[in-house]
């Protein structure tokens, strides 16, 4: 996932938008890890079934 933080002059609100940005990214990330985890389980499972 791409985030573009706009940055900003204050350090607080600077800090604020990479931690927003880091709980989105991790977000993302953990969307993007479940469906490709149970897509290669579901083809080494198949894989499985056909060698035998």
């Amino acid at each position: 996932c791409m985030i573009h933080v706009t940055c900003s002059n204050s350090k607080r609100d600077s800090d604020q938008t990479e931690k927003r940005a880091g709980k989105i990214n991790a977000v993302c990330a953990d969307a993007l890890l479940i469906p490709a985890s149970a897509i290669s389980a579901q083809l080494f499972g198949y894989r499985r079934r056909r060698l035998m």
